[in-house]
């Protein structure tokens, strides 16, 4: 088994915007019969426990928020994994944040795959490397997470779990609206990459001289400046973040 330094249960008592950001540059590790796959979380959404629609847990009554079958483990303890099916298709994988009893969670969206890329190539049916754990489903199908992962506690070091890596590094990241939520709030946070020429750009958005097109699953080519608006993705900001100062 190879552990790591895995993230302890503190890491996530805390709000979901901060750890949704903290956890950028961690390494989600997964190990089943088939071995060990292992990358980086290069993408996170994160879901409130109060006037957050578009969260499982979210009421219009008492304080925002109920308990179903379905969300219940979003209620706690933190540091445990919320995993659900999406449209019947595809699993989503959630990491539990707060207090027990705030039904708060992150959602993985992406990952850079590092360790078990064979293992992965056969589980999604493509040798596109960047497409392995491009999005939550596919994500869940390269690290063969389902609902028998639901409520996992992801501080034991075993079977699914989160590791600091050995040097953290210093971040630039976007922070956006949340992919297919119809709200104003910036949850979404994604590394930044160094395209040509060295610009920066987001992976999930496509920008040419300033404006966005083709689909959030693009590659950028010539993305905008940080701290400029895509309109495909509005109000992205751009900003330095210090994986250890989060942590």
């Amino acid at each position: 088994m190879v552990q790591g330094n895995v993230l302890p249960r503190a890491f996530y008592d805390r709000d979901p915007v901060t750890v949704a950001q903290a956890l950028l540059g961690t390494q989600l590790i997964r190990e089943d019969d088939d071995g060990v796959v292992s990358g980086r979380i290069i993408e996170t959404e994160a879901y409130l426990a109060a006037q957050d629609p578009a969260s499982h847990a979210y009421s219009t009554r008492r304080h925002g928020y109920r308990i179903t079958p379905r969300c219940a483990p979003m209620f706690g303890p933190p540091g445990h994994a919320y995993v659900y099916r999406s449209y019947g298709r595809h699993y989503c994988c959630n990491l539990v944040t707060e207090g027990e009893g705030v039904p708060s969670a992150v959602l993985l969206r992406a990952v850079q795959p590092e360790r078990g890329l064979e293992v992965m190539h056969r589980r999604r049916g493509t040798m596109r490397q960047a497409a392995l754990a491009d999005g939550p489903g596919n994500l869940c199908r390269a690290f063969a997470i389902d609902l028998a992962l639901n409520g996992w506690d992801v501080t034991r070091g075993a079977r699914l779990w989160v590791a600091m890596p050995p040097v953290a590094p210093a971040l630039q990241i976007v922070r956006s609206r949340r992919i297919g939520v119809a709200d104003d709030l910036e949850l979404r946070f994604a590394v930044v990459f160094r395209g040509t020429g060295g610009a920066l750009c987001e992976r999930n958005v496509r920008c040419e001289t300033g404006t966005a097109s083709g689909s959030r699953h693009g590659q950028c080519s010539t993305s905008t400046s940080a701290n400029t608006a895509c309109a495909h993705q509005p109000r992205v900001r751009c900003c330095p973040l210090e994986l250890s100062a989060l942590c």
